[in-house]
């Protein structure tokens, strides 16, 4: 049942805005792909990225496309459209924050401690994401 006035059917503008993205992308990763000279520069750049590049793949890779597809068709949804899958978007960058100004700074000051303070705390890490992964 669409309400009136809606069209839930692709046209032709639509699949031309769908060509035009995947060849964009695919272009995009082809010119990136000449730098490549083995298997080191494809998955650490030659250890030559600067941190912003890191720092936008990360979020690129947990906001992915379909978050941003997504979360406006969600919202926008003529029959019970709302806003609870922002909260997704809204924990990705409170995780960031506490991760910036919480634990990283106790990561570094870890670094030049005793090996037994590193141990207990990747122990502790290794604890949680197993919790995490079984129990949420």
């Amino acid at each position: 049942m669409e309400p009136s006035g809606f069209s839930y059917s692709l046209h032709s503008f639509d699949l031309a805005i769908i060509v035009v993205y995947l060849t964009g992308t695919t272009l995009l990763g082809a010119c990136f792909r000449k730098g490549q000279k083995d298997i080191q520069t494809y998955f650490v750049g030659g250890r030559e990225v600067s941190w912003f590049l890191v720092l936008v793949s990360i979020v690129a890779t947990e906001t992915s496309t379909v978050t941003f597809l997504s979360v406006p068709g969600l919202a926008f949804n003529p029959s019970n459209g709302n806003l609870t899958f922002l909260q997704l978007s809204l924990g990705y960058m409170i995780g960031r924050m506490v991760i910036a100004w919480v634990l990283l700074p106790g990561y570094f000051c870890l670094r030049g401690a005793k090996k037994k303070i590193r141990c207990a705390g990747a122990a502790l890490c290794f604890t949680l994401i197993y919790v995490y992964k079984n129990h949420c």
